[in-house]
């Protein structure tokens, strides 16, 4: 993440756990003049994942990754990752910690006692790359997104007008341009147009 740093404009979101982290805090005082956001800053988190060219997970835990795997949102983290899978969004994630066959995982020495475990976890990674997420070892992930990155970035679709707007459509919208096209007698449902005030998304009528 230092050497991103350098290149790129960091934003940094951490979670409830980690926010009293001596360590965390430490990482994050390197990382500046990066901006760090919470639970708390959930507007401004989807905002900010609407610009973004990337999301990174530089420490995946095991809770993290199961729930990723299920479509757990239960945390702004991993509603996030999820979020970001949904409209495109690249995601790289170091899995060292969580694959049971790394020494030093978290789960290493229990994994090697009940074999089950290992293949469990093994199965939850796999089910990650499928989703979409690039899974990198820490030597490597710095460069990976760095490639990513300075690679020619495809152009964004263009919108098409909705007969009916919902949820779904506004948090879409929310990841990319924060704005829906309406058909002339679109249906906008009352959770979305709420939901679009409270993520800034604009709703254009077209004539």
């Amino acid at each position: 993440m230092q050497m991103l740093k350098q290149t790129h404009r960091l934003i940094v979101l951490v979670s409830p756990s980690a926010e009293g982290n001596e360590e965390i805090q430490s990482v994050l005082q390197r990382l500046q003049p990066a901006r760090t956001l919470t639970a708390r800053d959930e507007p401004a988190t989807y905002e900010e994942l609407s610009r973004c060219a990337a999301v990174v997970v530089p420490m995946m835990s095991v809770p993290f990754a199961v729930k990723t795997a299920l479509g757990i949102a239960d945390s702004i983290a991993v509603a996030v990752v999820l979020k970001a899978l949904a409209v495109g969004k690249p995601v790289f994630a170091c899995a060292h910690d969580v694959d049971p066959t790394h020494e030093g995982a978290f789960l290493f020495g229990l994994a090697r006692r009940v074999p089950q475990l290992s293949r469990l976890m093994q199965n939850y990674l796999q089910v990650l790359e499928s989703y979409g997420i690039q899974l990198i070892n820490p030597d490597g992930l710095a460069a990976a997104v760095s490639g990513h990155l300075s690679a020619p970035q495809p152009p964004t679709p263009n919108h098409q007008p909705l007969d009916l707007v919902t949820l779904a459509d506004v948090e879409r919208a929310a990841l990319n341009d924060r704005k829906v096209i309406l058909a002339p007698k679109a249906i906008v449902t009352p959770w979305a147009r709420e939901r679009a005030k409270e993520l800034g998304v604009e709703l254009i009528q077209v004539s």
